[in-house]
């Protein structure tokens, strides 16, 4: 079938035994839809218009849905949908921008950013209840963290100039903290919920510095340095203070 209208508007209409089914309308503003059924369940349909925008949509009797959508401005959507409950989602920008998104049933959702300047940024999640990040930036900078449903955090940053940093966080309380420069200096401290704390410091030139304080009252400090030279100092709640110096050479104190 075929018909014309002085509008402008032309309508086209076909059916074939096999039944599949096509339909075809244009309009005078520039506006053109198709539409085709087969009797498999399948569906596709596609809309044109003026403005340059494009969409797109298939239908299959598995349950899948794809769909897109592109505009003049240089903006592309896409979505996908299964009957397993997987969905997954792209939207790309002229602007250099990249988006994408993945759920599935079992609860897993993923995320993925990317920018023309270089910037990626993922997201996972579960539904377990653990979440993880990551972003990268094109300085070289790196940062990540992961968080579980038990209450454990940790989180890592790394940057160009060789600088690295770590921490994580234990339900219990406990602390831990690290930090590398690329000096060749090293940081670590751990703190307990039993108010206990610990700390250590090494530097490249070969000085290690110690300190523990715990809830009770007691500091003990450490120092020794590449000149073969060791100090320790220990103060107790009782108030007593001991100390010791000890040098390779061969000078000793107390």
């Amino acid at each position: 079938m075929l018909e014309f209208r002085r509008s402008g508007r032309l309508q086209m209409l076909e059916f074939r035994r096999s039944g599949r089914l096509q339909m075809l309308e244009f309009r005078r503003s520039g506006r053109l839809q198709m539409l085709e059924f087969r009797r498999s369940g399948r569906l596709q349909m596609l809309e044109f218009r003026r403005s340059g925008r494009l969409q797109m949509l298939e239908f299959r009797r598995s349950g899948r849905l794809q769909m897109l959508e592109f505009r003049r401005s240089g903006r592309l959507q896409m979505l996908e949908f299964r009957r397993s409950g997987r969905l997954q989602m792209l939207e790309f920008r002229r602007s250099g921008r990249l988006q994408m998104l993945e759920f599935r049933r079992s609860g897993r959702l993923q995320m993925l950013e990317f920018r023309r300047s270089g910037r990626l940024q993922m997201l996972e999640f579960r539904r377990s209840g653990r979440l993880q990040m990551l972003e990268f930036r094109p300085s070289g900078r790196l940062q990540m963290l992961e968080f579980r449903p038990s209450g454990r955090l940790q989180m890592l940053e790394f940057r160009p100039s060789g600088r690295l940093q770590m921490l994580e966080f234990r339900p219990s309380g406990r602390l831990q903290m690290l930090e590398f420069r690329p000096s060749g200096r090293l940081q670590m401290l751990e703190f307990r919920p039993s108010g206990r704390l610990q700390m250590l410091e090494f530097r490249p030139s070969g000085r290690l510095q110690m300190l523990e304080f715990r809830p009770s009252g007691r500091l003990q400090m450490l120092e020794f340095r590449p000149s073969g030279r060791l100090q320790m100092l220990e103060f107790r709640p009782s108030g007593r203070l001991q100390g010791l110096w000890f040098s390779f050479s061969g000078a000793f104190r107390y």
